[in-house]
């Protein structure tokens, strides 16, 4: 049995799943991996008869899917649900708890990220590299906080000169570590998850792991050039909007460069962290000013 998990965690948002299900059956390495689905149930969750049918929708694809293309792609495929609506958080717990009864380490993702083709060899060289030999570390991102113009419109100068810059620097094959775990997509062990999947099952547990990471001194690895990208922000069914509205979502993620978009190099030494004096600079180019000037 293979020693990693692939988790997605799904609702009612058939657009976004399909566009992920299509990035993940072109992840390099995607054999590697027993596939897991785990959806949320409408009953008695918000809006429960508006949105049964889109979770009847959502399962019926999921269901083509595993027979169809996912069974040819992946170790194994598995369809789990509950029985009634227990939220974002609890959800990931009880479906990430359950992955660490028979695999080693997993990725969790929520419905509306995508993958980039090489998306599960850098989680796996990360795993392998850092997360595993260092306490500190509790997790591994596939975002990243760089090249990221959130409200803003991206022309393709913009992105042609990421590009140059990326290859400038070697970025492909750089990452950093920060407080914080993301909520829409991560990846751990099982021994790491011992330490907080019971805070991230918590109603508000996405912020209450950051929060114990300010508190505890505990990082999460990211990726300097993105591997995962989250499209669903401001989907009118996302949570959210659901909870928040359009106009009071925080976050805004508009990704304009991925690992996709650049050639393929990493250095001899594997995954290298980006230097400090190049941090703050990228930061404020790629995502604040975006002008590489």
């Amino acid at each position: 049995m293979p020693l990693a998990a692939m988790v997605v965690q799904c609702y009612v948002n058939l657009d976004t799943l399909r566009s992920l299900c299509d990035a993940l059956v072109k992840c390099e390495g995607a054999s590697e991996f027993d596939l897991i689905f785990w959806c949320d149930s409408t009953v008695g969750g918000r809006r429960e008869s508006e949105l049964a049918p889109r979770r009847e929708a959502v399962k019926s694809f999921i269901d083509e899917f595993s027979c169809e293309i996912g069974r040819s792609t992946f170790a194994s495929v598995q369809v789990k649900e509950n029985s009634k609506n227990l939220g974002t958080c609890k959800t990931c717990e009880v479906a990430m708890t359950y992955a660490f009864e028979s695999h080693e380490f997993a990725i969790f993702t929520e419905d509306d990220g995508i993958f980039a083709r090489d998306a599960l060899i850098w989680f796996e060289k990360m795993r392998d590299s850092c997360l595993s030999r260092e306490p500190k570390y509790w997790a591994i991102a596939g975002e990243s906080i760089y090249f990221n113009a959130r409200e803003k419109i991206v022309d393709t100068p913009l992105v042609e000169a990421a590009q140059r810059r990326a290859h400038e620097l070697a970025l492909f094959s750089k990452f950093v570590a920060h407080k914080f775990v993301p909520s829409t997509c991560f990846a751990t062990t099982r021994d790491k998850w011992r330490e907080f999947g019971q805070t991230r099952g918590q109603a508000m547990g996405d912020e209450d792991v950051c929060k114990r990471c300010l508190a505890e001194e505990k990082f999460c690895l990211f990726p300097v050039v993105p591997r995962v990208r989250d499209i669903g922000m401001l989907h009118d069914l996302g949570y959210s909007v659901m909870i928040h509205t359009k106009s009071g979502v925080r976050e805004l993620k508009n990704t304009y460069l991925t690992s996709d978009m650049l050639d393929r190099c990493i250095d001899q030494a594997g995954f290298t962290p980006l230097p400090p004096d190049q941090a703050g600079l990228l930061y404020s180019q790629s995502s604040v000013k975006l002008s590489f000037d």
